[in-house]
């Protein structure tokens, strides 16, 4: 039987092996909910054409070297719940850009993780187009801050910021109603603002601040 032939197919992992390129066969999967391409051999775009893959719920392609920007067309994605586009522990990619919009039209997003890749800024609906949303990693990127909008996720219990270039902190992120961990080190911050301080010593935050120029 020929792999297009499995038009039912929900789940797919191809993790680590040598691919060079996405396979269009993907597209014969209608009910698909489950991608893994991770830690292939990939150094092209992320394709355009995975938007028509509504059905997916986690999409894994950490460990490649996928690069250019996230395209637009993945806003059509409504149904995603873990995108994994990088791992701090075990590679990114070379991705450059989120658009603004993309992540607006994942709803239901429960996990971001965008670790080792080339992010010079987030897009301000990073945060604050889901409700679901939990855990947001960005470590080894070029950040600079992190958007305003962080507060407008109430479920969010984790931001891994560590390995940036983070000199300033967006003042929202004190009143994150649910933040349990709060990693910063690594980047430039030479003060932490004092609302930071006090929401931090009136609750259970964890935060990582070593490798800062204080």
């Amino acid at each position: 039987m020929e792999l297009a032939e499995l038009t039912q197919l929900r789940r797919l992992s191809v993790a680590h092996n040598r691919l060079a390129s996405v396979p269009r066969v993907l597209l014969a999967f209608e009910h698909l909910t489950a991608l893994s391409l991770a830690h292939n051999a990939i150094t092209s775009a992320l394709p355009a054409w995975l938007s028509y893959s509504t059905r997916l719920e986690e999409l894994r392609l950490e460990g490649n070297g996928f690069d250019g920007a996230v395209p637009r067309s993945w806003s059509a994605l409504s149904s995603m719940r873990v995108l994994s586009l990088g791992s701090a522990t075990f590679g990114g990619n070379a991705i450059a850009a989120i658009p603004d919009g993309v992540l607006s039209g994942m709803p239901k997003l429960e996990t971001l993780d965008v670790a080792g890749n080339r992010l010079e800024r987030l897009p301000d609906d990073a945060f604050g187009s889901s409700a679901y949303l939990r855990s947001v990693a960005v470590d080894g990127n070029k950040l600079d801050t992190l958007p305003e909008t962080i507060a407008q996720a109430p479920r969010l219990s984790a931001v891994r910021a560590a390995h940036n270039l983070l000199c300033r902190l967006p003042r929202a992120l004190a009143f994150c109603p649910a933040l349990e961990v709060l990693d910063l080190s690594g980047n430039a911050l030479c003060f932490v603002d004092m609302d930071l301080i006090l929401a931090v010593a009136h609750s259970r935050v964890a935060v990582l601040l070593t490798g800062n120029p204080f």
